[in-house]
């Protein structure tokens, strides 16, 4: 401490913040605060001043600025420079620079600001033996205690650097060590008197870059300084990443006298960096390969979407699907299956290759059987895509085998008559797959077999679903030893899904305009719908009338109720979960009409996802009659799921074929004239033709009843019966 006579000592603290100088004040010394590098050089400029202690982070030049600046013109003045929080780099550059003692603030053990209050107190009691100050000279006098004091302080500081630190002796030969300090201990797994006269070399090994140690071999030679980074070796035989700066130190004269290493362990950092390396060229390749399968995607989506768009039939969307897909690499085989109800067996209903050599003479044709009952598919890619509906993957897939195909009438489904039945007895008795397959008369056909393949690598089934309704399963199967990722399943799952609502939209369009249908009848009793239940808990009958969108996407349907009232058939509709409102349309002395808005799923929504379409509905005393059309190409086993799965059960209890003929624009309109007598057509004709319909009324109803010879009443009646007879037709179309 300072002799209580004595002048207090000055300190010039500069720092951007007060914690420093709060963390400084003391009776025994005086504190001179600046803000920055410059304002405190022009402090020393004007003031004596016994020690400096400054930030590392200071406006404009930081801290080791600042000290390099107070060396060049103050060489022996004190200097403490307090970072907020120190590192191994800005210690060594500290060191270099000629500070006199570095202390980080966060000190490891919450100690910091009191640890440099202690080391500012220790200068300062050294500069009590005649340090000189900074006025006059600048600070030229000094004695000889002073500067043996700073001589062991700044060895002090170096044996506490966190990096490694060596001197080795530039006039003896082979620049043996005279000096390594603690950490250099710690870094290299050496002790200090292993080490004491021995070169530096030691730490080299057999994966040293040769590079490296030519640089500091030329550096040394050339007495300048060098920066290397090469990887050294511990005692025990451990390698770590070695970050070596060397120096020269001269004397006097100028002679090399010393060499100054610095040695930081950025073993961390380098495995940081190669990591980074390892994963900026693994995204490279997969930027690679990406942009490669997005070209593949492109031109995949592009042609077999395109394609399914011209198709108007379902067998030239199925073949635009698979051809598509043989098309492009990686697949050299694409097959769709169209599934058995029973799930036993699968239709190959097309086929493409590419690249498949010899493998092409031994798949089926189309309209092969394919057998996919036995175990060993359980759990198979087919078998999740055709009962779980979702995609499978294998790594070793089995291919189908030739088998033969069906002959005529053998019972298999052609192109006219797939996922129907012609059976009766098939649809009403084989819902579970027992029994028959439709008669001795069908023929038989032995279904093909599955066997792997060391032609294909990896192999995908995805199921073709537009709803509810599978229409088949496409497999496809890539070229030896290629996978296929998500991504590729991803887009074969999007190219079924197209070729899927292109299926339903044809399908559709055939339930319009078929010319044979299936007519089926079911009978209901649970009370999910609200045909049975109405009819039940209101003793009362109901027909269907017909239906009409309603709002927003809803529908509407309207139904004849007879044998209850109005109110209390709107009572009993509003507590059925399928009805979302329920409206009277007319109250007549026998029944009502009501209008019934449906939730959904609505029976008429289950049967539309099926291609079904309602004929008619009737019910009484709890029980619901449901007849349906649908094309006869459609299943009529799925139907009866369905409805099943909706309301828990429904016995199919008639089958019929029937043909529709086609209804043209000039049977409309015969129908339409038989309906109307000659007044009726003369005063619908009259209405039209003068635009009576139209807003406003280029006419008045009583100048066309005079035309007609006929009072404006009578006129009225002709019309009004004209338009109700006409509705009637265009509905009951």
């Amino acid at each position: 401490m300072h002799e209580s006579g004595s002048p207090k000592p000055s300190v010039l603290v500069v720092a951007d913040r007060t914690a420093l100088l709060r963390g400084l004040q003391c009776e025994d010394r005086r504190l001179l605060a600046e803000p920055s590098a410059e304002a405190g050089l022009r402090r020393l400029a004007s003031e004596e001043v016994d020690a400096v202690v400054s930030e590392d982070r200071l406006p404009g030049v930081d801290g080791l600025g600042f000290l390099r600046a107070v060396r060049a013109e103050y060489p022996r003045l004190p200097f403490v420079l307090a970072p907020t929080d120190g590192s191994e780099v800005l210690a060594s550059k500290a060191i270099s620079a000629g500070v006199t003692e570095y202390v980080p603030r966060d000190g490891g053990d919450g100690r910091g600001q009191e640890t440099l209050a202690h080391r500012v107190e220790a200068v300062l009691d050294a500069e009590d033996a005649g340090t000189a100050r900074t006025a006059g000279t600048h600070g030229e006098a000094s004695t000889a205690g002073a500067v043996t004091d700073a001589l062991r302080l700044k060895e002090r500081a170096m044996d506490a650097a966190p990096v490694g630190i060596t001197v080795s002796d530039a006039t003896a030969p082979d620049y043996p060590l005279i000096y390594v300090n603690d950490a250099f201990e710690r870094i290299t797994g050496y002790a200090r008197e292993a080490v004491l006269g021995h070169n530096c070399r030691f730490l080299q090994g057999e994966r040293s870059d040769p590079a490296a140690i030519a640089a500091m071999r030329e550096a040394i030679g050339e007495d300048r300084p060098v920066s290397v980074e090469l990887l050294n070796y511990r005692k025990d035989g451990t390698p770590f990443w070695n970050e070596v700066d060397i120096a020269p130190l001269r004397d006097d004269e100028g002679e090399v006298t010393h060499y100054v290493g610095f040695q930081a362990d950025v073993t961390d950092r380098k495995r940081t960096e190669r990591e980074a390396e390892r994963k900026a060229e693994s995204l490279a390749r997969e930027r690679a390969s990406l942009d490669r399968l997005l070209d593949r995607i492109e031109g995949l989506l592009q042609e077999t979407t395109g394609a399914l768009l011209r198709a108007d039939t379902r067998e030239a969307a199925e073949r635009a699907l698979v051809e598509g897909i043989a098309a492009a690499a990686p697949y050299v085989l694409a097959w769709v299956g169209d599934p058995a109800p029973t799930g036993e067996t699968l239709t190959l209903e097309a086929r493409a290759e590419a690249g498949a050599g010899d493998l092409a003479t031994t798949l089926p044709e189309p309209g092969a059987a394919l057998d996919v009952g036995a175990d060993s598919f359980e759990g198979s890619a087919l078998t999740t895509a055709i009962e779980e509906r979702r995609t499978g993957t294998e790594t070793d897939p089995v291919l189908p085998t030739t088998a033969r195909t069906r002959a005529a009438g053998s019972g298999g489904q052609s192109s006219a008559d797939r996922g129907g039945s012609v059976d009766p007895d098939g649809v009403l008795g084989n819902r579970d797959g027992g029994g028959d397959d439709g008669g001795s008369d069908h023929g038989t056909q032995t279904p093909a077999a599955f066997e792997t393949s060391d032609a294909v690598g990896t192999g995908a089934a995805i199921p073709i679903t537009d709803r509810d309704t599978l229409y088949g399963v496409l497999s496809v199967y890539t070229e030896a030893g290629r996978g296929i990722d998500e991504r590729e399943l991803a887009v074969l799952e999007a190219l079924c899904n197209a070729a899927a609502t292109t299926i339903d939209a044809l399908e559709s369009k055939r339930v319009l305009t078929a010319e044979d249908v299936l007519e089926l009848t079911f009978e209901i009793r649970e009370e999910d719908l609200f045909f049975a239940a109405i009819s039940a808990r209101g003793k009362c009958a109901l027909e269907y009338a017909g239906s009409a969108h309603g709002p927003g996407s809803s529908l509407c349907v309207f139904v004849t109720v007879s044998g209850a009232p109005a109110d209390r058939i709107g009572d009993l509709a509003r507590e059925c979960r399928e009805v979302r409102a329920a409206n009277p349309i007319t109250e007549r002395e026998d029944d009502c009409l009501f209008e019934f808005e449906l939730a959904e799923p609505s029976i008429a929504s289950v049967l539309a996802d099926q291609g079904a379409m309602i004929r008619d509905i009737t019910a009484e005393d709890g029980i619901c009659r449901l007849c349906v059309t649908l094309p006869r190409e459609r299943d009529a086993r799925s139907v009866a799921d369905a409805l099943e799965d909706r309301y828990g059960s429904a016995d199919l209890v008639e089958y019929h074929e029937r043909e529709r003929p086609a209804r043209t624009e000039s049977d409309f309109l015969d129908a339409v004239e038989k309906r109307l007598t000659d007044r009726q057509l003369t005063a619908l004709r009259l209405a039209h033709v003068s635009g009576f319909f139209e807003k406003p009324r280029p006419v008045a109803g009583e100048e066309l009843a005079a035309s007609m010879g006929i009072s404006r009443s009578t006129f009225h009646q002709h019309l009004r019966a004209a338009e109700r007879k006409l509705a009637a037709v265009f509905f009951e179309r």
